[in-house]
């Protein structure tokens, strides 16, 4: 059994260690998957940010204006006190 030349013995050990074309294949497409989940999850991500975004305006311009609308209505009260006591 052990009369193998060298070349048989390396040829041998290469066949053991040698990944079917499947599996490349196999390995291909999920790394394909990978990238296009990461695409997807990025994506998802910037609209989630630019929404965020949009919220955080909207919330700055509704205090803005409630603060206008409370000193308004403070200013009216105030003349209509003033008004009442003439």
């Amino acid at each position: 059994m052990e009369d193998k030349t060298q070349l048989e013995l390396a040829i041998e050990e290469g066949e053991r260690h040698k990944t079917p074309v499947s599996i490349k294949i196999l390995i291909a497409i999920l790394a394909a998957g990978l990238c296009v989940i990461g695409v997807y999850t990025f994506n998802i991500k910037q609209e989630l940010l630019k929404s965020e975004q949009e919220r955080t305006l909207l919330q700055e311009n509704y205090n803005r204006e409630k603060v206008g609308f409370l000193s308004r209505i403070k200013k009216l009260e105030a003349e209509d006190v003033s008004e009442k006591s003439d």
